[in-house]
């Protein structure tokens, strides 16, 4: 079986079967305009993606805990707030910078970097590797050795990326109590940038607002705003029961470097028009 790109517990959240055993619960996956049903044990899994080292570790240190606090999130819902110690709430900021980090759409961006390494670095390599091309070695488990093992390893609370996050949102709770679900993309998550009067981003290294999905009806959603952190957070929880508010989020959500969607009949005819709108061929 292959590295999950995203983690199981999340793709669960976003089964068609979810009374189904885990074994058998699937989920339908929108590519190249087709609608492919997948068993949740097989999807988004690229073999021998991570080294098993790393596996362990986003297990151990991530994922089995985070599991946990997603499920406590869940049977939260119904109430104004969540309380989360500060701790977990840490390890929250740590996954959702990792997640960011792991999946194959941004492993693509440490291309040049890693090219310009290896024509630093050739003489030192194995034999195996010394007269591959860059493209070849790019490929293969040496850039993720290289690169994205080590970058995942060091997802640690001292991370630039994790103290800024930390420091400088504010995290809400936001539940879909519509009947259009929420969809899942393959890049997890989503930066959403302030504009200036021509378009571009004013301030790429500080997004306004970040969306990191739970499940099908439930995004975990930071807000840019500095606040004191005590040792026990508050999350605000907020339900929203118009369908037009879940359509503008759904917008907000898409990335345009995603390349494939978890959809359902809920919402497969809207991403669809939305994509079409958009000029994206997924």
């Amino acid at each position: 079986m292959g590295d999950h790109i995203i983690p199981r517990f999340i793709l669960r959240g976003f089964a068609i079967n979810p009374e189904s055993k885990k074994d058998n619960q699937t989920i339908n996956i929108l590519f190249n305009g087709n609608v492919k049903n997948e068993k949740i044990a097989a999807a988004f899994s690229i073999d021998q993606f991570y080294s098993r080292e790393l596996e362990n570790s986003l297990n151990k240190d991530f994922e089995n805990k985070v599991a946990i606090i997603f499920q406590d999130i869940k049977k939260s819902i119904n109430q104004n707030e969540f309380q989360i110690s500060l701790n977990d709430y840490k390890l929250l900021i740590r996954f959702f910078v990792s997640m960011w980090r792991r999946n194959d759409i941004h492993v693509k961006d440490i291309k040049l970097l890693f090219e310009k390494t290896i024509n630093m670095t050739r003489f030192m390599l194995k034999e195996e590797y010394k007269n591959k091309s860059i493209d070849e070695l790019y490929n293969s488990k040496l850039a993720r050795e290289m690169f994205y093992d080590k970058i995942i390893k060091e997802t640690k609370d001292d991370d630039f990326i994790v103290k800024r996050t930390f420091e400088n949102y504010i995290p809400n709770v936001f539940v879909n109590n519509t009947n259009i679900h929420f969809p899942l993309q393959n890049s997890y998550g989503t930066l959403i940038y302030s504009k200036s009067n021509d378009g571009s981003n004013v301030d790429y290294e500080n997004p306004e607002i970040i969306i990191e999905p739970i499940s099908n009806y439930i995004y975990f959603i930071l807000f840019k705003n500095k606040a004191n952190k005590d040792d026990m957070i508050n999350i605000n929880i907020e339900s929203c029961n118009d369908e037009k508010t879940i359509k503008q989020l759904i917008k907000m959500y898409i990335n345009p470097n995603t390349t494939s969607f978890v959809i359902d009949d809920t919402n497969e005819k809207f991403i669809k028009e939305l994509l079409e709108e958009r000029k994206i061929n997924l």
